[in-house]
């Protein structure tokens, strides 16, 4: 019997999951392969509860890249016979259209500067989720996917001021924040003196200020054994082997 190990969004994952598995027309009813006689409530598990995998490339894209995977197990059989697959095809059609419509949920918008240039690869974080930081895109665009709450969204990048927005999504709406960065102002030369009498000359050191870090190294995985918990898996017990 293993272990539940949560991610920081483990309230989406786990709405993800139950969406595909809803709108699946067995997935729901959790009844797994009939070989290990194990049962899935609502169709979905923790992924360290079912059984640890390290190396995922899920919790790789999901620690470096805050993207939301989601492993589905639709068939007890490994290589099912190719005359199966249409039926494959018809029963997952759905669920795959719902999971995509889930896009538009959480908070999105633009970080510029005070010229109202976008600022690529700012660096974000949820408050209330800081393991896991996202960027802007090239042209200064975020998205991140969340479920209706309270939340605050720290921004930082180099050369700029970081922000701590707070913001409120309601249910069947995104939220919008189209952010702009106060450069951080400094001198890049000054003069040594004395009163009137000069000294010597040097550059000006630039600061650009502390920047927002929610994961201390030590406590970054070196395999994803200890993120293993990030996925969540189904079971289609239509399909035998």
């Amino acid at each position: 019997e293993y272990t539940s190990n949560p991610a920081p969004d483990n309230d989406m994952f786990q709405h993800l999951a139950r969406t595909y598995a809803q709108n699946h027309p067995v997935m729901h009813q959790g009844v797994g392969c009939e070989r290990d006689g194990r049962t899935f409530k609502e169709g979905i598990v923790n992924g360290a509860n079912w059984y640890p995998f390290a190396g995922s490339m899920a919790d790789y894209s999901y620690v470096q890249g805050g993207s939301l995977e989601l492993t589905l197990e639709i068939s007890c059989c490994k290589h099912p016979p190719q005359h199966t697959l249409r039926q494959f095809w018809a029963e997952n059609i759905r669920p795959l259209i719902r999971l995509m419509e889930e896009i538009h949920r959480g908070v999105k918008g633009i970080i510029s500067d005070d010229q109202g240039g976008p600022i690529g690869g700012a660096r974000m974080v949820i408050k209330e989720r800081q393991q896991v930081a996202f960027h802007t895109s090239p042209r200064g665009e975020f998205w991140r996917i969340l479920l209706p709450g309270s939340y605050t969204l720290l921004v930082s990048a180099e050369g700029y001021q970081t922000t701590e927005t707070p913001f409120t999504i309601v249910e069947g709406h995104s939220a919008v924040l189209n952010i702009t960065l106060k450069a951080l102002h400094h001198p890049s030369n000054y003069l040594i003196g004395d009163g009137d009498k000069l000294t010597g000359s040097a550059t000006g050191e630039h600061h650009f200020g502390a920047f927002y870090e929610p994961v201390p190294a030590a406590s970054t995985p070196k395999t994803s054994t200890s993120w293993a918990g990030r996925l969540l898996s189904f079971f289609n017990p239509s399909r035998r082997s």
